[in-house]
């Protein structure tokens, strides 16, 4: 397993403005016999910028991402919303990508400020989670 943090600059701090900037973060795992990594995070630790996020449609079809559902991270067990949420979210979109005979899901954390019950896509969210499919871990009450 392995992380990263990354500081972005968007603005450095004038006589009139403060700076903006983002700090994010990044979480890699893999078992160790398996050929490839099973789980994967980013998300936004510090973010000035107010969820600086900003994907087109677009960039969600050219990944091949398929929409599976919405998600309300309260319906979830204090397991899965830590694993899955990673800080304020509102609302978890869930979609899944095929690669090969292997499935993905990709659970976007969107805040209350940024969701849109009719948007398609989520275009700014504050955390990713991929993970490779095995089961379903989410809590059914």
């Amino acid at each position: 397993s392995g992380g990263i943090r990354t500081r972005h600059i968007f603005r450095e701090a004038t006589a009139e403005q403060k700076k903006i900037l983002g700090i994010y973060g990044s979480y890699l795992k893999k078992r160790l016999r398996q050929k490839r990594w099973d789980y994967a995070s980013i998300k936004i630790l510090v973010d000035s910028y107010g969820q600086a996020t900003d994907f087109l449609d677009s960039d969600f079809e050219e990944f091949d991402l398929v929409f599976k559902e919405k998600i309300d991270p309260q319906s979830l067990s204090d397991y899965d919303r830590q694993t899955y949420t990673k800080g304020q979210c509102y609302m978890l979109y869930q979609f899944a990508r095929f690669v090969g005979k292997e499935e993905y899901h990709f659970y976007f954390c969107v805040n209350q400020d940024n969701y849109d019950e009719n948007a398609k896509y989520p275009n700014k969210w504050g955390s990713l989670v991929i993970e490779l499919w095995t089961t379903n871990r989410f809590y059914k009450p």
